[in-house]
């Protein structure tokens, strides 16, 4: 995340503005955006931005459905079956160098309990559960 954040926003001053990420956002911007459905993966690096800014935007008195999809890595909704069989691979190759390393995480713990079948089930809620976020705000608005 570091290498994109330097490429995309080279000068540190723009780090925190808020059209960088609307977590930044001034109050009085959030309190004018519309009702929100975010969806958040579990394991995505920007998780904990992702549920910071759905907090902001409640605290503004915006209407918003949080929610987190378990063991839903970043790229989720690009991943299809070959991929999921490259995971395995990996954990495969994670669990040999981790044991030989004495090292063991509580995120490794949780790629390793992850079944392809699974990840692609959780892929598939999260699709279903924003199409049915888009269909209410489009019924809404007409």
């Amino acid at each position: 995340m570091e290498w994109f954040k330097n490429n995309y926003l080279p000068n540190q001053e723009d780090w925190t503005k808020w059209d960088a990420s609307p977590t930044f956002a001034p109050v009085e911007l959030l309190k004018k955006a519309p009702k929100a459905w975010l969806g958040i993966c579990e394991l995505d690096i920007l998780k904990a931005e992702g549920i910071e800014y759905g907090q902001k935007l409640q605290k503004a008195g915006v209407e918003v459905e949080i929610k987190v999809y378990p063991g839903a890595p970043h790229p989720i909704l690009g991943m299809d079956g070959t991929f999921i069989t490259l995971i395995v691979w990996k954990k495969l190759l994670l669990t040999y160098y981790l044991c030989s390393q004495g090292k063991f995480s509580s995120y490794f713990s949780v790629m390793m309990s992850l079944k392809p079948s699974s990840v692609l089930q959780v892929g598939r809620n999260l699709i279903a559960d924003a199409g049915y976020a888009l269909t209410r705000a489009f019924e809404e608005s007409s």
